[in-house]
């Protein structure tokens, strides 16, 4: 805790929680809790003087009506979101726990050490907490030194602050509008730091605003079900979401390649920066065992190889492929492709 004229005051508490606004969306975007926060500003750039008692308070005192961060809560633990990204419905655990057996899994919080210091956009709110707490440092180092004093020169001391006090009786009434300027001057400098806040998450809202307006090149929807990868599922959404929170558009699928047999390859575009993400529903592999008419082995769908080997125990190929391809709709190789993949299978 803090006494009143301690130099963590309202403007250095909004400056930590708005530090979390810059971090990278991939970081940003994870729900934390006050002891991962403190850690994490302290890996960015923030001294380590600061305590979890401090975010701790900020967050108490200044995030009233969650205007800087969202708050959320799970397990009876309390996790807290930068609030320029939309408030979802998505719960912590999503991002901490498996859907599997509900053990906790290790996330990575941490941008690359020092970020804030290279970031120009959290310059000012960098400065202003580490010049707190170097004043904080300096405070308690002059409340814990020794008094070494002499008796007379404290005898003196005391003396001149009592005449100081008398002096200063008469002229107490008139010290009272300097308080009331303190407070307006609070107030002016919390505002203009909300207005600030604003206009910068303004840029971020008219983007998704007219995200559905962006007119790309659509493609033919694929009517079947597919083989798939769930790790490759899980890395592509990971990746795909992490993007669309930094430029703030959806990605637009471009192409779809249907040529590998079982094997489906999606490509994905971002209309404001035109970086291409690909989505392929298995592994490329090349096996050791080569084709009679050829001379190398190639890159090949490793699903298109395991239903090949699958028909040399016994399995009749050409039901399987019906039923498969047929009843359940899954998009399977060609009967005479398969026929060629299952020379190469040992």
């Amino acid at each position: 805790m803090t006494s009143a004229t301690s130099p963590i005051n309202g403007h250095v508490k909004k400056s930590i929680l708005f530090l979390n606004h810059y971090l990278p969306a991939d970081k940003g975007t994870l729900w934390v809790t006050p002891n991962e926060m403190r850690d994490r500003l302290v890996h960015c750039g923030v001294y380590h003087s600061l305590t979890v008692d401090m975010v701790t308070n900020a967050l108490r005192r200044s995030n009233n009506g969650e205007k800087i961060l969202w708050k959320n809560e799970f397990g009876k633990v309390v996790y807290y979101v930068p609030s320029i990204y939309p408030k979802s419905s998505e719960q912590p655990n999503a991002q901490r726990f498996k859907a599997k057996g509900g053990r906790e899994q290790r996330i990575q919080i941490n941008p690359e050490r020092n970020y804030f210091k290279s970031c120009a956009d959290a310059k000012h709110h960098l400065e202003r907490v580490n010049n707190a707490l170097d004043e904080l440092a300096e405070v308690e180092e002059e409340r814990q030194q020794p008094d070494s004093e002499a008796p007379e020169e404290e005898t003196q001391r005391q003396d001149t602050e009592t005449s100081e006090e008398e002096m200063q009786q008469p002229v107490s009434e008139t010290s009272e509008p300097e308080t009331n300027v303190d407070v307006d001057f609070e107030h002016n400098m919390d505002m203009q730091m909300e207005q600030n806040v604003q206009r910068e998450r303004e840029p971020l809202i008219q983007q998704r605003e007219s995200a559905d307006l962006w007119q790309g090149p659509e493609i033919s929807p694929l009517n079947s079900n597919i083989f798939m990868d769930c790790n490759k599922m899980d890395d592509f959404i990971r990746h795909a979401t992490c993007h669309s929170a930094q430029c703030g558009m959806q990605l637009k699928l471009i192409e779809r390649d249907t040529k590998q047999g079982a094997a489906v390859k999606q490509v994905w575009i971002c209309p404001v920066c035109n970086k291409k993400l690909c989505l392929l529903n298995t592994n490329m592999v090349k096996t050791a065992v080569v084709d009679r008419d050829r001379k190398f082995s190639r890159m090949q769908p490793e699903i298109n190889l395991r239903l090949a080997g699958s028909f040399g125990v016994g399995i009749n190929m050409r039901k399987t492929l019906s039923f498969v391809g047929g009843k359940l709709g899954i998009k399977t190789p060609n009967p005479k492709s398969m026929m060629n993949l299952n020379k190469k299978v040992r």
